[in-house]
C-alpha cells in the first residue's frame, strides 16, 4: 500500500515516462500483480524500445509468469 501511494505522488510529479512504468511494473512484479507488471512494463518498453533494463524486466516478467501456472 506504501509503494502504490509513493509510485501515485511520483506518477503526479513526472507522469507516466518510460522509467517510472519500468519501476512500478518491477514492483509490482515482485508484489506478485503480474497483469499489472505486463501492462506497466509493456508501455514502458513502447515508449522506450531500445531501453535494455526495460526488455531485461519483461524476460523476468515472462520467466515468472511460466513458473505460477
Amino acid at each position: 500500500d506504501l509503494a502504490d501511494r509513493a509510485y501515485a505522488q511520483v506518477e503526479r510529479l513526472t507522469g507516466p515516462t518510460a522509467d517510472f512504468l519500468n519501476n512500478r511494473g518491477y514492483s509490482y512484479m515482485l508484489r506478485g500483480d503480474l497483469r499489472r507488471a505486463s501492462t506497466d512494463l509493456s508501455r514502458a518498453a513502447a515508449l522506450d524500445p531500445t531501453n535494455e533494463r526495460i526488455h531485461n524486466n519483461l524476460r523476468a516478467l515472462e520467466t515468472r509468469a511460466r513458473g505460477t501456472r
